[in-house]
C-alpha cells in the first residue's frame, strides 16, 4: 500500500490519499433485470486514489457515465472483509491519469452500519500517522 497523505478541500469528510484495491459491478437495471442477470455481470477491477466516509476517487479501465450505480467491494488494509456498498458515480474526470484509465467520483448511496465503521476507523487511524 502507498502512504496516505490528507487532502484538504471543502468536503465534509476528511479525505485520504490512499491506492487500495477495488471490485464493483455496474448495475443500472431494473430490479428483474438485475436479478436475472446477476450471475452474467462481469466483476470489474481498479484502485483507490483517495477514500473519505462518504466515497472515494476510482481509476479504472472502465469507462463509466454519471449516475452509474455501483456494487462496490474495497479491501481495506487490515479489515477482516471486503467493505461493500452500493454507489452512485457522481463526477468524472481523467485529468492526470495515464492513457486508457478512467475515473470516477463514488458517492456510498448505502453502506451497512459494519462497513461505515470500518471505513470511519480506517481514515482516522490513517490521519493519526
Amino acid at each position: 500500500m502507498e502512504k496516505a497523505s490528507l487532502s484538504f478541500d471543502k468536503r465534509k469528510h476528511p479525505r485520504i490519499k490512499v491506492t487500495i484495491p477495488v471490485q464493483f459491478k455496474v448495475i443500472n437495471e431494473t430490479d428483474e433485470a438485475l436479478i436475472a442477470l446477476e450471475e452474467k455481470k462481469i466483476l470489474l477491477s481498479g484502485r483507490s486514489k483517495d477514500v473519505s466516509a462518504e466515497g472515494l476517487f476510482l481509476i479504472s479501465d472502465r469507462f463509466l457515465e454519471k449516475g452509474d450505480i455501483l456494487k462496490l467491494e474495497v479491501v481495506l488494509p487490515e479489515e477482516p472483509k471486503p467493505v461493500r456498498a452500493f454507489s452512485e458515480v457522481i463526477w468524472l474526470s481523467d485529468h492526470g491519469l495515464q492513457e486508457g484509465k478512467h475515473g470516477a467520483g463514488i458517492y456510498f448511496m448505502a453502506l451497512r452500519d459494519e462497513d461505515a465503521d470500518s471505513i470511519g476507523r480506517f481514515v482516522a487511524s490513517t490521519l493519526k500517522q
